[in-house]
């Protein structure tokens, strides 16, 4: 059962960790965050520290978050299952 998608900005490589709320898609009704992080884009760290970060931000166990699409690209789907 799914209970959100996300489409998720990320900015890697900032000098600290910020989640913001930038706007509704349209189209899908989804809503879209900027998040900054301060890992790297090599070898999945970027993307390791992104679900820690919804999962937190949402607070919601890691488990239940996950990377739907977008694993090599600054847009990206995130789905939160409960």
């Amino acid at each position: 059962m799914i209970f959100m998608e996300i489409l998720v900005k990320v900015v890697p490589g900032s000098k600290k960790i910020q989640v913001a709320h930038e706007w509704k898609d349209l189209l899908t009704w989804r809503d879209i965050y900027k998040i900054n992080l301060t890992a790297k884009p090599v070898n999945n760290q970027a993307n390791k520290q992104l679900l820690e970060v919804v999962a937190e931000y949402f607070w919601v166990k890691k488990r239940f978050v996950s990377l739907d699409k977008g694993a090599s690209s600054r847009l990206k789907l995130v789905r939160i299952e409960k």
